[in-house]
């Protein structure tokens, strides 16, 4: 079990997954056409975007508004095929993030591989890897109906803070925020 850096051999992979959780009738991870589309017309620009430690750059976000990206990694789970991916962002100089991001790390673990404790596995190795980026805590969010991610971040240290309703501009919705401590 590790975490890979996104590149051009292990893009076919994820690929593959995106496409067999469309063709399985799962609900997408909300950017997932966009990468397989990206894939298929330029795959080195679009392995660029998996590792942007500048950000700047322009991206839709939620009501499909425009944003200059964070700087932001992101990791593809790998147990001899892709598992699941997750992703890093920070704004330099502070703990704080925008309105329109939901967090310091989001996850996602593919329908088929769920149950196995990957995704427990998945944030402990990232929070390995962030420890360089020299925060006190990371938060995540989760709704307040996702149980699973919520046990995933407790048992990485995860401390619950609040319940928070996310502006409308934003998409809306109830969500819990949770820290982990970085020290």
């Amino acid at each position: 079990m590790e975490l890979q850096k996104p590149s051009e051999s292990n893009l076919p992979l994820y690929v593959a997954a995106l496409e067999r959780e469309l063709d399985e009738g799962h609900e997408p991870f909300h950017y997932s056409l966009e990468i397989i589309e990206g894939a298929k017309k330029d795959p080195s620009a679009l392995i660029a975007t998996f590792d942007d430690p500048v950000g700047g750059r322009l991206i839709t976000v939620d009501a499909g508004m425009q944003r200059a990206a964070l700087p932001s990694f992101t990791r593809w789970l790998y147990d001899g095929e892709i598992c699941g991916s997750i992703q890093f962002r920070w704004k330099p100089g502070t703990v704080e993030l925008p309105p329109y991001c939901l967090g310091h790390i989001g996850y996602q673990i593919f329908p088929w591989k769920r149950g196995q404790g990957l995704a427990t596995k998945q944030l402990e190795l990232m929070l390995g890897l962030t420890r360089n980026i020299e925060l006190p805590y990371v938060e995540l969010t989760t709704t307040l109906a996702n149980v699973a991610s919520q046990k995933v971040i407790r048992k990485n240290g995860g401390v619950f803070i609040k319940e928070f309703e996310r502006a409308a501009e934003y998409g809306g919705g109830m969500y819990n925020l949770f820290r982990i401590d970085q020290s």
